[in-house]
């Protein structure tokens, strides 16, 4: 596989077609391999093209500079992993603060929690851009770990992502996404004030469900405990906690032939047996504990008091582009079900 060769093409106004064949910019196999993800920016008289090169795990960042449009372009490798943990960097993008503060976007592939985000600081020197930690001199930058924020209004940028939420709220709050498009008609947090109602709409598994919620992992390593209230579940009605990916795996409530099981699973596994529980509470904790790429689950039936493990450790993998992402989930095998879960909280908490 590769990438390249980088072709302008003059655009209609409307965005909606190219006007020529097209211009050859760059093709260089040799210094810049599969050159990809281009950025074209215009800076005191000097076109730049941001892009990556070198594949997603093990590529650097170039920036190509030239007076002309279409060239010829000089090139500089701006940021590299060097010294640092941050692979890549991959598929970034220059922008500026109010103030003129430079940074740049970029993100790292890191296996199961898929691709991180970073923020560079940048500065320019004789206008090329010099991007992470450099020292003077250097053009190559390497990724920082920590540093200022930017210059920003009406944002606490501190503060860390949100993870944890206790569905008092009419909206969700930024960290979840849906893992298909939703179905509005199926879920409500208005319904039962202070929970997440999830509806199962009938699908043969996880994987086929929609409105399962999900969001991304904030750390290398983290609980993430939720409590589901199962007084409303009916025959054929699945629902539970998962990692959801192409090799997901779980804890998972179903209620099949009048009994309610409790029980793990993995989608490459076969799974049961020996660890499916029969589970007469009505409500139900349930806990994915991650470390690094591993995932290991635990229930609790007596409101948090004691937790008890259920399941092998799960490994965890990179999956459709992303991460492994933990996930809230709902469905049914019965297409009449008139069922429902009320998810009280999810809460998140980092481990050392």
């Amino acid at each position: 596989m590769g990438a390249g060769p980088l072709i302008l093409h003059r655009m209609a106004p409307d965005g909606l077609s190219v006007l020529d064949e097209g211009r050859e910019l760059v093709n260089d196999a040799k210094e810049l391999p599969t050159l990809e993800g281009p950025k074209f920016y215009k800076r005191h008289g000097y076109y730049y093209i941001f892009a990556p090169f070198g594949g997603v795990a093990t590529g650097s960042q170039a920036v190509l500079r030239s007076k002309f449009i279409y060239g010829p372009y000089d090139h500089r490798v701006v940021l590299a992993k060097g010294t640092t943990k941050i692979n890549g960097p991959h598929q970034g993008g220059y922008v500026e603060t109010q103030s003129g503060q430079g940074w740049f976007i970029h993100f790292q592939q890191r296996g199961a929690h898929g691709r991180i985000v970073h923020l560079e600081p940048v500065r320019w020197e004789d206008d090329w851009p010099v991007i992470g930690k450099a020292d003077p001199g250097v053009t190559t930058g390497e990724p920082v770990a920590e540093g200022s924020i930017p210059d920003h209004k009406g944002h606490d940028s501190a503060k860390r992502p949100q993870t944890s939420d206790e569905f008092n709220g009419r909206t969700f709050g930024p960290q979840w996404e849906w893992n298909h498009n939703p179905d509005d008609d199926h879920w409500t947090l208005s319904r039962r004030p202070g929970f997440l109602r999830l509806e199962p709409t009938p699908a043969e598994d996880l994987f086929h469900a929609r409105n399962t919620l999900t969001q991304m992992m904030q750390d290398d390593a983290f609980e993430l405990t939720a409590r589901f209230d199962l007084t409303h579940l009916k025959a054929g009605d699945h629902t539970g906690l998962a990692m959801f990916e192409k090799n997901a795996s779980g804890l998972e409530i179903a209620e099949e032939d009048g009994k309610r099981g409790l029980r793990f699973w993995q989608a490459a596994k076969s799974s049961g047996g020996d660890t499916a529980i029969a589970l007469v509470a009505q409500s139900v904790q349930l806990r994915v504990r991650v470390h690094g790429d591993t995932a290991n689950y635990f229930y609790s039936i007596d409101e948090g008091k004691e937790f008890q493990p259920l399941g092998p450790p799960a490994t965890l993998t990179f999956s459709w582009w992303k991460g492994s992402r933990p996930a809230v989930f709902a469905f049914t095998k019965e297409s009449g079900s008139n069922g429902f879960v009320d998810i009280d909280w999810v809460r998140y908490q980092k481990l050392d």
